[in-house]
């Protein structure tokens, strides 16, 4: 039992300190806009080692909406009824919209 108990935590530890790959997911063969911030500037970790808590989510919108203002505008919940349903069934996540 003691040896699958340290099999299992030697696992664990090899799969949490792995880093991920994202070449998929940001290719380095795109150039991007250096205002524009990425997730992990964002929200503290890569996409894809943790779960995104709403409230970080929400700021990595408004970051994008800040950094590109004339692509991009986050509008916040009590401004929704004119856009539709929100996002989230609670009624307090915003939008974020593609200006034209």
């Amino acid at each position: 039992m003691k040896r699958i108990t340290v099999f299992v935590c030697v696992l664990f530890c090899l799969s949490v300190g792995h880093a991920q790959d994202l070449s998929y997911y940001l290719p380095d063969s795109v150039t991007y806009n250096p205002s524009i911030p990425k997730p992990k500037d964002v929200i503290y970790h890569e996409v894809g080692e943790w779960h995104v808590t709403h409230d970080r989510l929400v700021n990595y919108m408004k970051a994008i909406a800040a950094a590109a203002p004339d692509r991009e505008a986050y509008v916040d919940a009590p401004a929704q009824a004119a856009l539709g349903p929100p996002c989230g069934t609670d009624g307090t996540a915003g939008h974020l919209h593609r200006n034209p």
